[in-house]
């Protein structure tokens, strides 16, 4: 999803991400903020002119521990594990998780949905 929106605000396709590219985002120790991946992603992106992502567009520490024993190549299960987690951390608090997520409560909402994380109201 972030590298579809940094395409659109660069008026280009989606940028794709090589396997290294991929091992080096999964490597890093993201601590609980989605912006700093969005900001990696962005910067990659621009550093990439329009083409493939590579490890070597990011400015990311490769020693740093992987945050997760069970590692996956897909940023958006990154994304949702760590929102749901952020919003564990904060007992549901949105206002909390989006201001933790660098996101806006509308950002934080769409995103909840699409991950299917609201809670049923009671």
């Amino acid at each position: 999803m972030f590298l579809q929106d940094i395409g659109r605000s660069f008026g280009r396709p989606p940028a794709g991400l090589t396997r290294d590219a991929k091992d080096a985002l999964l490597r890093h120790s993201w601590p609980g903020n989605v912006r700093e991946l969005r900001n990696a992603l962005e910067r990659a992106a621009i550093l990439a002119e329009g083409g493939l992502i590579t490890a070597q567009h990011f400015s990311l520490h490769a020693d740093e521990p992987v945050s997760s024993p069970a590692a996956t190549t897909e940023l958006a299960v990154v994304e949702r594990d760590t929102i749901a987690r952020v919003m564990q951390e904060t007992g549901g608090n949105k206002s909390r998780a989006a201001d933790r997520l660098g996101l806006t409560r509308t950002q934080l909402y769409v995103r909840l949905r699409k991950y299917q994380l609201l809670q049923p109201s009671r």
